[in-house]
């Protein structure tokens, strides 16, 4: 019975990628998968649920809608990725450089 766990934690834990020092194992992998899967289950709610909130105060045309649950459906996805890629050992110090440099706020001029 030893030998066997043994063998499950040595495969929970085998290196799959290593890059700039940093070592990526199946674990952090599954793990991050999960919280994938999970945010998508999550997202599909909110968002049928938040439309469903709005159409009984405001009268939207149907592809308004798909519009809006699609586009928060994309918004709540981008922020599980960015939970996830941590998880699984990926920095996401590279997406705020990226944000901050395509970010509009620099090109407004306030007179």
């Amino acid at each position: 019975m030893q030998r066997f766990i043994d063998v499950l934690v040595e495969f929970w834990n085998f290196p799959i990628y290593s890059s700039g020092g940093n070592l990526i194992r199946l674990h952090q992998l599954i793990v991050a998968v999960c919280i994938l899967l999970i945010g998508v289950s999550i997202a599909k709610r909110v968002g049928r649920g938040a439309i469903r909130a709005v159409r009984r105060r405001v009268r939207l045309t149907d592809s308004t809608s798909q519009i809006i649950e699609r586009a928060l459906f994309y918004l709540l996805m981008t922020l599980t990725a960015l939970i996830a890629l941590p998880m699984a050992g990926i920095p996401v110090t590279i997406f705020a450089v990226v944000l901050t440099s395509v970010s509009p706020m620099d090109r407004i001029r306030i007179a």
